[in-house]
């Protein structure tokens, strides 16, 4: 997680963006979502494992898994390019 931060830091420097609440709160908000989906995905990894199955590309933890990655990408593309209501 420090290098994700640390490349979204380097990222907006690049791409001249300036930190004020508005980049903190996304910032926040990009974190929170990537320790919310580790702690999910752990979960059910363990869970599954507990069952005996093993873990794999088939497995329903990766279907999950990806299909929340996708939705969220998209989700945040999205509003990275509506710069109708950039503040």
């Amino acid at each position: 997680m420090p290098n994700s931060l640390l490349g979204a830091f380097v990222l907006m420097a690049v791409c001249g963006f300036t930190i004020n609440i508005m980049t903190l709160l996304a910032l926040s908000l990009a974190v929170g979502l990537l320790v919310d989906d580790a702690i999910v995905v752990r979960e059910n990894i363990f869970r599954y494992i507990e069952l005996g199955e093993t873990c794999g590309l088939r497995n329903p933890i990766s279907g999950r898994f990806w299909c929340h990655k996708k939705t969220t990408t998209v989700f945040f593309i999205r509003n990275i390019f509506d710069i109708s209501r950039a503040g």
